[in-house]
């Protein structure tokens, strides 16, 4: 339910995007953040996939730009 970074060593960590919280989210997996992705040439955007039901109708990609801190639906 969140897309995180740290340091290689676990310190430092910071939630970057958080598309849930508590139980009843938890259980829903259409909170779920899967698949995360960063653009290394362009060192700015983060991208992942926001899991759908089982059989994938409401999953969609989405990506952050690390500088604004602004996640869109893609």
């Amino acid at each position: 339910m969140r897309v995180m970074r740290s340091d290689l060593d676990g310190s430092q960590s910071e939630t970057l995007v958080q598309t849930g919280e508590g139980e009843d989210d938890r259980s829903r997996a259409t909170r779920w953040c899967v698949g995360i992705a960063v653009d290394l040439q362009a060192g700015t955007f983060i991208y992942w996939t926001q899991k759908g039901a089982d059989n994938a109708v409401w999953g969609h990609p989405a990506r952050l730009d690390r500088e604004s801190r602004r996640a869109k639906r893609g």
